[in-house]
């Protein structure tokens, strides 16, 4: 698999691990299920470690919301100091990992900013300035067909004209896809396609978090902020890469949410334990 696909997937998978192990402490303890709960925190971590050392940077840009909508979730449920110590458990895990000499996380944030400046100076041939030249060119290709779009294969023809005529920079030729799935899917698709994308996001988002604002019981609510913070991650993995083209991203967003769906709907929304106040 691709390094970052493989880090998005990961850091999704440490954050639903980590709402499993929250909802787990927030219900009365079990004897002997100890054991449960440190499975989880291992899965945490090894999930964020896994994310920073894919060195891709995309995924890390949604990692501060999930945070924040996590632990919104279950700061009234769990005692301070339990959330406290786990935020600190978590931010020590992520900043003793992007320290890492093969991570290499801050580096890739420095050569970020490095790429910005040279971009803004004319030098469009880096990481980053190769990303925003593709916005740029996708941008264009939507104002000139802004209602269907220019479909598969055609997107690709006319940006490599303008690239011949040196209106962008040669190096967006290489990719089949614009790294953004809302610039690309206009682009491609046209305002047909983009309400289609807002609308296959929107829908499950509303859904989701309809029952988290419903549900009082602690698996309830758990599921339901698993399918919501599905949504959001993929949405902010789509800032900087195309990932729903890619069958692996699109399998994984429409798996997880089913899944996610299909368990809170099999959850009685009277049954299980009432969330703490």
């Amino acid at each position: 698999m691709n390094a970052i696909p493989f880090g998005n997937i990961s850091l999704l998978l440490a954050t639903l691990s980590l709402v499993g192990l929250l909802a787990r402490l927030g219900m009365r303890p079990v004897k002997g299920e100890w054991w449960l709960r440190g499975f989880y925190a291992l899965a945490v971590g090894a999930g964020l470690l896994a994310a920073v050392l894919s060195g891709t940077r995309g995924s890390w840009i949604v990692f501060p919301a999930l945070i924040l909508l996590v632990f919104g979730v279950f700061w009234r449920q769990l005692h301070r100091g339990g959330m406290v110590a786990l935020a600190v458990l978590v931010a020590v895990v992520v900043l003793s990992a992007s320290f890492m000499p093969r991570a290499g996380v801050t580096q890739r944030v420095a050569q970020a900013v490095e790429n910005l400046e040279e971009y803004t100076e004319g030098d469009t041939y880096s990481s980053l300035g190769i990303r925003l030249e593709m916005w740029r060119a996708g941008a264009r290709l939507f104002r000139e067909k802004p209602i269907l779009g220019w479909g598969e294969g055609r997107l690709e023809e006319r940006r490599d004209q303008w690239v011949a005529e040196g209106l962008y920079d040669k190096g967006i030729s290489r990719y089949d896809q614009l790294h953004n799935d809302l610039i690309d899917t206009a682009a491609r698709r046209g305002l047909v396609g983009l309400i289609s994308l807002l609308l296959l996001y929107g829908v499950p988002l509303v859904l989701f978090a309809t029952h988290l604002r419903r549900r009082r019981d602690v698996q309830g609510q758990a599921l339901a902020l698993s399918g919501v913070i599905v949504v959001v991650v993929f949405i902010g993995f789509g800032l900087t890469q195309s990932l729903l083209r890619d069958v692996r991203g699109l399998s994984g967003f429409l798996g997880m949410l089913t899944a996610c769906w299909c368990l809170l709907k099999a959850t009685p929304e009277g049954g299980g334990e009432t969330a703490q106040s």
